[in-house]
C-alpha cells in the first residue's frame, strides 16, 4: 500500500511544476516514516538519507508521507489537505511546529495583505512566497491576476499541497536564506517563521562570498543587549526580503510580510525600522495578540504572540501610516528613522521611571536550573550528587557564554574564592533565599561558580533593609500591576518571565537610589527634604497597580512615566500606601484558606472557591485569586504545577525535585495570603493615583 501511495504521489510530482529537491530514494527511505508516525517503526529505521539531508529530519519525513497517505486514501482538495496537516502538525509535531515558529495564516489576513498592495496600485505580475507553506497566498496573488507565481519552503509535505492548490505555481525544495536567490519580482509576500534563531539565517547571518552580512544593517549604537532580538527567522527573513525587491534589482517593488510586532517598538529593532522607512510607502496594521500584554488577548492567528502586518514599497508613495485591526482609520507615524512605527501620544513632561531611581540593573542569570529549588535540602541533595558524580562537567551543564565546571569564577560580594568544580567543589554553598518570580520565592546557591551572570553590584548592594522594584521598562507591559516587590536577589526574569535592566533597588552601594534633583526640588517645594526611602515607596504606590496601565501607560513610549505630586499631604499619603504594599509583599500574611484535603499530584483546577490538586482541595479561595496574573503569567497555577514536576531541566541534577508535602500546602496557602494582601492595596492605590494626576505634578521643565 505504501508503495503504491509513493508511486502516485511521485507521479503527481513529477507532472507538476515543483521541482523536488528529493528524488525516489528520498520517498522511499520517508514512506518507512509514516510508519514511525503510527508506532511502527524505530528512529534508526530512517535515519542515513541522502537527498534533502541538509534540510529534512525525521518530522520533515513522518509528515510528508503521512500527507501522501492522507491525499491519496481521501482524494482530498487542497483546502482538505490544508485544514488536515494543520491538525496533524497540532496533534503529531506540536513542538517541531512551535520550534520552527509556523504558524497557518488565517485568509483575512491574506485577503487584507493583498488589499495593502493593491492600494499602492503597483504591478502584481510576478509574485513570490519565500516561505510559501501549503501556498495560500500563492493561490490567492492568482486569483488576482498575477501571471508568474514563484513559491519556496524547506516543507516537502506542505508543497505537496501547494501544487495541488496552485497547480501553475513553479515551486522549489530550498532554505531561503541559505544562499543569495536572486529573482525579478514585482510582490514578496509571506508569512514568514517566527522562532527565535538557533544557529540559523543563512548567508543573511553569516555573509555570503566574503561580504559583511546583511544583518549588520540592522545593528545600531546603543542596542545593548536588545540586539540580540535580531537573532529571529522573522527578522532574517524581512532583510531576506528587502534585499531581493529593493537591492537585487530595479524599479517598482512590494514587499509585505505578517510577523511578531516586537519590531515595531523594541530597542534593539532600531536599524530594522530604519531600513523600513527608507520606502516610499509604508502600512503597519497591528493584529492584536498581546500575549504579555494588556488582558492578554489572542492574535488573529490563536496565539497570544504580538502580531501585525507590515507593507514597505518603492514607487509612487506617501508617509508611513499606522492601524490597528480591523483596518479602518489611518495615523501617522513618528518620521525619526529610528523611532517606534505606532502613533505616539503626546508625551506628558513627567520623568521616566529611571529618572527617578536612576540605578537600574539586571537581575541574577544562573543559565541552569538546578542551583536553584523550591528548598534548601533539595540543593543540599544537589550538590552531593555533583560532588559524587563520574562526570561533573554533564552533570553541572558547562554554558557556552558562561560558567564552566573546569574554570574558576570571581566570588560573589562577601564570599570566598574557590577552586574549580571539576577540580574540587568543597562543601556545600552557602543557600540564600532567592526571588525567582514575583510571588514564588525559592532557594539558590550562592556560588560564584555557579551563576553566569551573578549580577555583582545587587549582590554588593545586598542587605537586611535591601528592596527591589521589578518591572518591565521597555518589553510591553501585561495585566496586573506594572511592578512587584521582594526583599530577596531577584532572578533576570523575576517580573513576570522576561526582563532586561528592570531590577531597581532602593539603596546602592553608597547610599538611597534616587535622582538628588527631584530630592532638592520637593525639598524646595515643602520646606523640608523626604525621608530616606520615601521615593522608593512612592515609585511602588505609582506603579504596584493595574491603575498604571490603564491611566498613565504608554506603550509606544519606551519607558515608565512616574508622575511625582508636588502636594506634600498627597505624596505623603502615597508613602504611607506604598509601604503598606511593600509589607504586603515582604511580611507574612494571615492565611484566610483552609486545606480540606491535602493534595495529590494530579490535575490542578479551581471551581466555585475551592482549589482542586490531584485529590486534595484548599477552599477559600475566590477566582480573583485564582486568576491574578502578571504580563501572561498566571501566578498562583505556574506555582503549584511547578512544585508538581513541570518546569525546565539543564543537568542529570534538575531530577533530585521536592515532593508535594504538607510543608508545601502550608507555602501554598501563604502565597495565596499574600496574593490577597496584595490586591487589597490596588483600590486605595487606584484612587489615590486619580488624586495624584488631578493635582499639580512635578517636572524638569
Amino acid at each position: 500500500m505504501i508503495g503504491q501511495l509513493v508511486a502516485e504521489w511521485s507521479t503527481r510530482l513529477d507532472s507538476s511544476t515543483v521541482q523536488a529537491a528529493f528524488d525516489a530514494s528520498f520517498l522511499t527511505a520517508a514512506a518507512g516514516a509514516r510508519a514511525l508516525v503510527f508506532g511502527a517503526l524505530s528512529g534508526a529505521s530512517i535515519k542515513g538519507w541522502d537527498a534533502l539531508k541538509a534540510q529534512a529530519n525525521q518530522a520533515d519525513a513522518a509528515l510528508l508521507t503521512a500527507t501522501l497517505a492522507f491525499g491519496a486514501d481521501h482524494q482530498s482538495d487542497a483546502n482538505t489537505l490544508t485544514e488536515w496537516h494543520a491538525r496533524h502538525l497540532a496533534q503529531h509535531a506540536a513542538g517541531h511546529r512551535n520550534q520552527a515558529g509556523v504558524w497557518y495564516t488565517p485568509d483575512a489576513i491574506v485577503s487584507a495583505m493583498f488589499d495593502l498592495v493593491s492600494d499602492g496600485n503597483p504591478p502584481i505580475n510576478r509574485v513570490l512566497d519565500p516561505s510559501t507553506g501549503t501556498g495560500v497566498f500563492l493561490a490567492e496573488a492568482a486569483r488576482r491576476g498575477a501571471t508568474t507565481l514563484i513559491g519556496w519552503d524547506l516543507e516537502p509535505a506542505a508543497l505537496l499541497i501547494a501544487a495541488q492548490r496552485v497547480p501553475t505555481a513553479i515551486l522549489t525544495v530550498c532554505d531561503a536564506l541559505a544562499q543569495p536567490r536572486p529573482t525579478p519580482v514585482d510582490v514578496i509576500i509571506t508569512n514568514p517563521p517566527w522562532a527565535r534563531d538557533k544557529g540559523g539565517g543563512g548567508w543573511i547571518r553569516a555573509g555570503w562570498q566574503g561580504a559583511a552580512p546583511l544583518l549588520d544593517d540592522l545593528k545600531t549604537k546603543g542596542a545593548g543587549l536588545h540586539a540580540k532580538n535580531l537573532y529571529n527567522q522573522y527578522v532574517y527573513f524581512w532583510r531576506a526580503a528587502l534585499w531581493q525587491a529593493f537591492e537585487a534589482q530595479d524599479g517598482p517593488a512590494t514587499v509585505c510580510l505578517v510577523t511578531p510586532s516586537s519590531f515595531l517598538r523594541g530597542p534593539g529593532f532600531a536599524g530594522l525600522r530604519a531600513r523600513l522607512r527608507q520606502a516610499d510607502r509604508l502600512r503597519i496594521v497591528e493584529l492584536g495578540g498581546e500575549g504579555r500584554g494588556v488582558g492578554g488577548r489572542e492574535n488573529l492567528f490563536g496565539v497570544r504572540t504580538p502580531a501585525c502586518i507590515a507593507l514597505v514599497e518603492r514607487g509612487p508613495g506617501s508617509a508611513a501610516l499606522y492601524s490597528s485591526w480591523p483596518v479602518g482609520e489611518w495615523q501617522a507615524v513618528p518620521e525619526d528613522a529610528e523611532a517606534p512605527l505606532v502613533p505616539v501620544r503626546a508625551a506628558p513632561p513627567w520623568p521616566a521611571l529611571v529618572d527617578v531611581l536612576p540605578w537600574a540593573r539586571s537581575g541574577i542569570k544562573a543559565g541552569r536550573t538546578w542551583p536553584i529549588a523550591t528548598e534548601p535540602k533539595v540543593l543540599r541533595q544537589r550538590w552531593q550528587a555533583l560532588c559524587d558524580a563520574p562526570d561533573r562537567a554533564a552533570a553541572f551543564k558547562d554554558s557556552p557564554t558562561g560558567q564552566r565546571a573546569a574554570e574558576t569564577a570571581p566570588p560573589l560580594a562577601g564570599f570566598e574564592p574557590r577552586a574549580s568544580i571539576a577540580q574540587d567543589p568543597g562543601s556545600t554553598p552557602p543557600i540564600m533565599p532567592y526571588a525567582w518570580r514575583s510571588f514564588d520565592q525559592r532557594w539558590i546557591l550562592a556560588d560564584g561558580r555557579l551563576i553566569d551572570r551573578s549580577a555583582a553590584d545587587l549582590w554588593a548592594a545586598h542587605s537586611p533593609r535591601q528592596l527591589y522594584l521589578t518591572t518591565q521598562r521597555t518589553s510591553r507591559l501585561g495585566a496586573g500591576p506594572a511592578a512587584t516587590i521582594t526583599a530577596h536577589l531577584p532572578d533576570l526574569h523575576h517580573y513576570a518571565g522576561r526582563g532586561g535592566r528592570d531590577v531597581l533597588p532602593c539603596w546602592t552601594t553608597t547610599g538611597e537610589n534616587v535622582d538628588p534633583s527631584i530630592v532638592g526640588a520637593l525639598t524646595e517645594a515643602w520646606g523640608t527634604a523626604p525621608r530616606p526611602g520615601e521615593i522608593f515607596a512612592y515609585a511602588c504606590a505609582v506603579l504596584g497597580q493595574p491603575g498604571y496601565v490603564e491611566r498613565i501607560y504608554r506603550p509606544e513610549a519606551g519607558k515608565l512615566d512616574v508622575p511625582i505630586t508636588v502636594d506634600r499631604g498627597v505624596f505623603r499619603q502615597g508613602v504611607a500606601l506604598g509601604q503598606s504594599l511593600i509589607a504586603a509583599y515582604t511580611r507574612p500574611a494571615k492565611a484566610f484558606s483552609q486545606c480540606a484535603v491535602e493534595p495529590t499530584p494530579g490535575r490542578v483546577r479551581h471551581v466555585g472557591e475551592t482549589l482542586h490538586i490531584g485529590d486534595g482541595r484548599i477552599v477559600g479561595v475566590p477566582a480573583a485569586i485564582w486568576g491574578f496574573k502578571i504580563g501572561t503569567r498566571a501566578v498562583l497555577r505556574r506555582w503549584i504545577t511547578d512544585r508538581l514536576g513541570a518546569g525546565r531541566r539543564s543537568s542529570p541534577l534538575d531530577e533530585i525535585r521536592a515532593v508535594w508535602t504538607p510543608s508545601t500546602t502550608v507555602d501554598l496557602m501563604g502565597v495565596i495570603a499574600r496574593i490577597q494582601a496584595v490586591q487589597a492595596c490596588f483600590g486605595p492605590l487606584d484612587a489615590w493615583l486619580g488624586e495624584v494626576l488631578d493635582g499639580p505634578l512635578w517636572t524638569r521643565q
